[in-house]
């Protein structure tokens, strides 16, 4: 996604007075009431052979 987009959704976020926390704890998420997921595509793209 384009830096724009991040840049837009923080602000967003920011004039929702919505905190975000970045975590990776799965215990964590599944305790959340909700939660906003982001995917990162990998660099290197998959081969199949």
């Amino acid at each position: 996604m384009p830096e724009l987009f991040y840049k837009k959704m923080d602000e967003m976020f920011k004039e929702l007075k919505i905190d975000l926390e970045d975590t990776n704890d799965k215990e964590k998420i599944k305790e959340a009431e909700n939660f906003v997921a982001t995917f990162t595509p990998q660099k290197e793209p998959i081969k199949i052979e």
